[in-house]
């Protein structure tokens, strides 16, 4: 049986703790941290990358324990997971954290 929240996230009752984690928790915590985030984008030049999409990044590292942004990059490249909470779909590439 599929079950529909407000945060537009379809899960099914396995998925529980991954909706938790990404609707309750980091996404509440970064629409408080909104103001002070849209300070960090860039005015001028190319478009930066959204730092709430940096910060899940981040947040997958510490919980998954990738050892390093390489790493994590591969992950974000392979697993759908991954993507879906940082806010790619499967067709963005994977720029995050790259060198120019």
């Amino acid at each position: 049986m599929r079950n529909q929240h407000n945060c537009s996230v379809t899960w099914t009752s396995n998925d529980g703790f991954r909706w938790i984690i990404r609707c309750v928790l980091v996404d509440k915590v970064l629409a408080g941290q909104s103001r002070t985030l849209a300070k960090l984008y860039a005015r001028d030049g190319r478009p930066s990358i959204p730092p709430e999409r940096l910060l899940r990044a981040l947040l997958l590292q510490a919980f998954y324990s990738v050892r390093s942004e390489r790493l994590l990059i591969e992950q974000l490249d392979h697993n759908l997971l991954f993507r879906w909470f940082v806010g790619l779909s499967a067709d963005d590439p994977v720029c995050l954290l790259q060198e120019p």
